[in-house]
């Protein structure tokens, strides 16, 4: 069946810039519902601000954690049209960033909130950042790899896929899977001939050779975040699938000992939605533990939802839902080291262009500290997904402010400052499959 005309219309760059205005690609929102006072205001936690050294107008900031440190990168103006990404290592003992260094400059890079790069290092030292570059089509772009033995000297960039079609690719995710990387990616090859948009994955091997590249899902959401995570038992990757009838819940594909496995929905939802919400899921691990985070907006409204793996993804218990007041979404998701996990997600205020950045512990049963307020900023679709990096103790919270000029920040926050859960467990959603 051929995409839907209204995203086939509509692809996901140019989806984000009406994300102010719509619910959806090509679907008018009504007003937000005015958000459900909270059982408890949030409350507020010592912090540190480490704001990268990145320039005005950056945006797209993306902590990962790198053993004790954090590496980052983000996208600021250069010359002209041309955007440059940006580099650098923050120091989990001093606070202080590294002088950044230039993985490419161009006037082809992709620079919006959605499209934020991607770092990594693997076990041999070897850094790789992935990066978003616009093709010669209107809509096309293409996932480009750049590598470095020192974060400092960076080589030319080249296209992590095979495909050369002039279509969309994006959305993508990179995590560890032994001395290799695993790259998982939304991939529009199919559309260049009416299909839709699929979900594709490769393995990136210590010497940079593509290998093992998979389809894993051939119908996708066309503009939602991905997620991978290395489990103990193999990789595991989250994303929003959707059906021929527009139901895009969240689905998860993990490689067992015969393969990929088939999708798999993690909790029917039943979000029915004729166009991409740009508002993906989110993923952590350590071993066979898994927590899984994400937003839906279905018959029984808005909500931010979290559901556990003890297996590796072969089982997720029922969803247990962390804010119902009209959340916005945009989350990400990290383990504690006392086996809670940590939540972020965007919440709307009192104010109509203004969301609360919040950051809450979630116990495995369900129960859920009181919200913690990291900062305010904007509900524009230019600030992208503010995101988590864990450091010790403590965890890194980084997310844009919108602007103009747009500028990035990073707080760091001490776990046991955020709430430990202590109420009863919320009420899981009931299964009905």
């Amino acid at each position: 069946m051929n995409a839907h005309p209204l995203v086939a219309k509509m692809r996901w760059t140019s989806c984000v810039a009406m994300l102010t205005t719509l619910g959806a690609c090509g679907e008018p929102r009504a007003a937000p519902a005015p958000a459900s006072p909270d059982p408890e205001p949030p409350v507020s936690a010592t912090t540190s601000d480490i704001d990268p050294p990145a320039s005005a107008g950056a945006i797209g900031l993306n902590p990962v954690a790198d053993g004790a440190n954090v590496i980052a990168t983000w996208i600021e103006p250069a010359d002209g049209e041309a955007r440059r990404v940006r580099f650098a290592t923050l120091d989990a003992t001093t606070s202080r960033w590294s002088e950044p260094s230039t993985v490419r400059e161009s006037d082809q890079l992709i620079a919006y909130g959605g499209a934020a790069p991607w770092s990594i290092r693997v076990p041999s030292g070897i850094y790789y950042v992935a990066m978003l570059q616009r093709g010669h089509e209107a809509d096309a772009s293409s996932i480009q790899l750049a590598s470095s033995l020192d974060g400092a000297h960076w080589t030319a960039a080249r296209a992590l896929h095979d495909d050369t079609t002039e279509t969309e690719h994006g959305q993508v995710a990179l995590a560890l899977e032994g001395s290799s990387i695993r790259a998982v990616w939304v991939d529009g090859r199919e559309m260049a001939t009416g299909g839709p948009m699929s979900l594709r994955t490769a393995l990136i091997g210590p010497d940079g050779a593509l290998t093992d590249a998979v389809v894993l899902d051939p119908r996708v959401c066309e503009c939602c975040q991905t997620t991978t995570v290395s489990t103990s038992d193999g990789p595991l990757v989250a994303y929003r699938d959707r059906t021929e009838s527009e139901v895009r819940d969240i689905f998860t594909v993990r490689r067992s000992a015969g393969g990929w496995t088939p999708p798999q929905n993690v909790y029917a939802d039943g979000w029915v939605i004729p166009g991409c919400p740009v508002n993906g899921p989110a993923a952590a691990a350590v071993g066979r533990r898994v927590a899984l985070a994400w937003y839906t907006a279905g018959d029984s409204g808005a909500r931010v939802r979290i559901a556990f793996s003890d297996d590796a993804g072969a089982r997720f218990g029922s969803p247990h839902d962390i804010d119902v007041s009209s959340p916005l979404g945009r989350l990400d998701v990290e383990w504690t080291d006392r086996g809670d996990a940590l939540v972020s997600w965007l919440a709307p205020t009192d104010q109509e262009r203004e969301a609360s950045l919040r950051l809450a512990r979630v116990l495995p049963d369900g129960r859920v500290g009181s919200a913690l307020e990291v900062a305010r900023t904007s509900v524009s679709a230019a600030g992208g997904v503010p995101r988590l990096a864990r450091i010790g103790s403590d965890v890194l919270v980084s997310w844009t402010e919108a602007g103009p000029p747009s500028r990035l920040h990073a707080r760091r926050i001490r776990i046991d400052a955020v709430p430990a859960p202590t109420a009863v467990p919320s009420p899981a959603a009931t299964r009905d499959r």
